[in-house]
């Protein structure tokens, strides 16, 4: 069984963290599965060690620079690409990149500095957690599905401390290396966890709030379904809907709801997921694991649809653990029909048996909301330095 991390500093609180500042890079992006818990471990650190620098280490995608716009942290592109399911040619490609990448990271680690390179999957992950191996300079990776992807299956070789959000997750390395950490969640989350209401008309009309989360580039599929299950609903007037679509559907989503008179709040990406939350009475979502941490983190019960092409189908199996323990209810794609989600809105709606009140417990159960803390403990000591954080998840 991994190692709980959580439990490893011993205090009973929060102590003052020493007056010397940290310098953390952090590599690998391009989802915001993968910014997001990145984020709030450096959000974290420059809260909690003033005069910290965090530098992310990224490939530049569009989705990196919107997630990433207006945050003190420095950030630095280098070039990668992926292997896994690309066709011949793009792997000639991606592997034509390594090198450049391979320079470039060598250059930052040099001229930045790190007390320590925190990996947080995906492909760009790798030359920069190389580079740090090369350089000895300590290096931790961050696993946030219960299966482990490629590149962090290959990177835990050369890690110093391998941390995981699931505390059975799967991935191929020495078991003394393992840490489970939970999944960090930004602190504006956490927060809204005693706030969350019903959203109130202004006729004062409680309705219910639902938040369609496709993730951060949407889900065409899951869009097309809401749409359509609300044109089907018999009272729409008691719903309301904060629809994240995706860079494609915002315009054609936001003209169906006008039309049916479902009222919403209709955007191609939100960045202030916790107002979001706070409104939210249920979540329609995929299961990427940022996702789950988050709807746990503030309680909030899910439908959850994985996303059928995820590597190694690990959001299925993410969203086994929600599932299990009562948070949430899963579907597979192919079997949501308009029709049945009809249904089930208006069911969860009229919340028969006080259905709710248990799935929001349980939801509560696998939130870990220390989790950030807990992997800055880990960095710490992976830096030579001591714990200095209570990371008790209780």
């Amino acid at each position: 069984m991994n190692q709980d991390a959580s439990n490893q500093s011993g205090l009973s609180g929060e102590q003052s963290p020493p007056a010397r500042p940290l310098r953390l890079m952090i590599a690998g992006a391009g989802t915001g599965g993968h910014l997001f818990p990145a984020i709030a471990v450096a959000e974290e650190i420059m809260r909690m060690f003033p005069g910290s620098q965090v530098m992310f280490v990224t490939t530049g995608k569009p989705i990196e620079q919107t997630v990433l716009a207006g945050r003190s942290f420095e950030i630095a592109q280098i070039s990668a690409g992926g292997l896994k399911g690309m066709g011949l040619l793009q792997k000639g490609r991606s592997l034509m990149l390594l090198p450049r990448g391979f320079w470039k990271s060598l250059c930052l680690i040099r001229s930045f500095a790190p007390d320590a390179v925190l990996g947080m999957g995906g492909y760009s992950a790798a030359p920069v957690i190389l580079a740090a191996f090369l350089r000895r300079v300590p290096r931790l990776i961050h696993e946030q599905n219960r299966i482990a992807g490629m590149t962090n299956q290959w990177l835990s070789r050369l890690a110093r401390r391998v941390l995981v959000s699931f505390e059975d997750t799967r991935i191929s390395c020495r078991p003394g290396k393992i840490r489970f950490t939970g999944h960090p969640v930004r602190h504006q989350i956490r927060e809204v966890a005693e706030n969350r209401g019903m959203r109130v008309h202004e006729g004062g009309q409680k309705l219910f709030t639902v938040a369609v989360l496709g993730g951060s580039q949407g889900a065409r599929r899951i869009n097309a379904a809401v749409v359509e299950a609300f044109s089907q609903i018999k009272e729409p007037g008691r719903f309301f809907v904060i629809h994240q679509t995706g860079p494609h559907d915002e315009e054609s989503v936001r003209r169906a709801y006008v039309r049916m008179g479902v009222d919403s709040a209709v955007s191609a990406f939100f960045r202030d997921m916790a107002s979001v939350y706070e409104q939210a009475d249920l979540a329609v979502c995929r299961a990427g694991a940022a996702t789950l941490a988050e709807i746990a983190a503030v309680g909030l019960p899910a439908l959850l649809v994985p996303y059928p092409y995820a590597a190694d189908n690990h959001q299925v199996h993410n969203a086994e653990v929600p599932a299990k323990a009562g948070a949430a209810e899963m579907i597979p794609e192919k079997d949501l029909s308009p029709s049945w989600l009809a249904e089930y809105l208006q069911a969860c709606a009229d919340n028969t048996g006080g259905r709710f009140e248990k799935a929001c417990l349980a939801a509560r159960s696998l939130g870990r909301p220390r989790a950030a803390a807990a992997v800055i403990n880990e960095i710490l000591e992976a830096a030579g330095r001591k714990r200095v954080l209570d990371s008790s998840n209780t």
